[in-house]
């Protein structure tokens, strides 16, 4: 149960980071930003794609227990007031059979300009 509840704050507060806009340079959606949301195992698909808009990439994966698919959201991660963001928030999603079974929050480096 423990675990659970810990899975359920790291997706809340992937969420919270992420929020519910992508940035436009990686695809934007034009969704207003939305209150946080708590994803769930289980959770449909479609449901994800509702509370957070489209995945910036999706990849298919051989999975013996049918369709699987890596989602992963990334969003510049907040910088101090005038400074470009130097790292992305990223939550990786795996869905297995068009339902989440589980969900990662990480960050990375931005690419410095022209490398």
């Amino acid at each position: 149960m423990r675990s659970k509840s810990r899975l359920l704050l790291g997706f809340s507060l992937a969420l919270v980071l992420l929020g519910s806009a992508s940035h436009p340079a990686l695809g934007a959606t034009d969704k207003p930003a939305a209150p946080a949301v708590t994803l769930e195992p289980g959770m449909a698909a479609a449901q994800i794609v509702k509370l957070l808009g489209k995945p910036t990439e999706v990849t298919v994966i051989d999975h013996t227990n049918g369709k699987a698919e890596s989602w992963i959201y990334r969003k510049p991660a907040a910088a101090k007031a005038g400074a470009p963001a130097t790292t992305y928030q990223v939550l990786t999603l795996l869905i297995i059979e068009e339902k989440l079974v589980v969900a990662r929050q990480t960050t990375e480096a931005i690419p410095a300009a022209g490398k």
